[in-house]
């Protein structure tokens, strides 16, 4: 998605792109067609969550028909989360915190993009009371509702370890996947990257945003990939 908004070798579709880009960003859109650029459609699939991330990494900087900045912060009427999808400046607005068994951080193979975020975790044993987790406190208003959206891969599986990625809000558990019970993991390989949606409800502002990579063990987990994190208003 990044490159077909920003292709390196096209100056002019880029700068097109920037002036979509900055209208694009300022409220909720479902556009389908007329983007300025074919290849817009097909790179990001039509998800305004990676439409609007990778808008957000202009690297040409703000247009003259806006006075917005490139930065890693949402679009409010968007997407509430910072940097959701990871294409700026590695992992900035999350907090990772990995055990000493895990191998967590950018990954240069992201969900129709540049980056995404990966965790691994080595052999250690049961590693499912301390995970490696990746946080973030996100600006929500009390009492309201909010779906929250992500992508994830899920790499090899087999008999002898297993892999659970975990997303709690505010440590309630909101979402659990295991590698190995998908039943679209194709005898023990994903190569695609899969839709996850939860609900909540808002009651504490900010909310804190946990992804929890967990290893029953006993051997190496498979990779466990997040892109494209989003929340937004359930009714907007």
């Amino acid at each position: 998605c990044y490159r077909a908004l920003w292709p390196p070798n096209n100056p002019s579709a880029a700068s097109t792109n920037s002036a979509f880009c900055a209208t694009y960003t300022t409220t909720i859109n479902t556009m389908t067609t007329g983007f300025p650029n074919p290849a817009i459609p097909t790179g990001c699939q039509t998800k305004r969550s990676r439409i609007s991330s990778a808008c957000s990494c202009n690297p040409l900087g703000p247009t003259q028909t806006t006075t917005a900045t490139a930065t890693c912060s949402p679009t409010p009427t968007i997407n509430i989360v910072k940097n959701g999808g990871f294409e700026c400046n590695g992992y900035a607005n999350w907090v990772l915190n990995q055990t000493s068994f895990a191998d967590c951080g950018l990954y240069s193979v992201g969900d129709n993009s540049r980056y995404a975020f990966r965790c691994l975790q080595y052999d250690a044993g049961d590693q499912t009371s301390v995970p490696s987790t990746l946080t973030q406190n996100v600006a929500v208003t009390i009492g309201k509702t909010y779906i929250l959206t992500y992508r994830a891969y899920f790499g090899q599986c087999a008999s002898t370890y297993s892999g659970v990625l975990r997303v709690r809000i505010n440590g309630q558990i909101v979402d659990t996947q295991n590698a190995c019970n998908r039943p679209d993991n194709n005898n023990g390989f994903n190569y695609n990257y899969l839709d996850f949606a939860a609900g909540f409800t808002a009651t504490t502002n900010p909310t804190v945003l946990r992804f929890e990579w967990l290893s029953p063990g006993p051997d190496i987990a498979p990779e466990i990939i997040i892109d494209n994190v989003v929340i937004g208003p359930s009714n907007p």
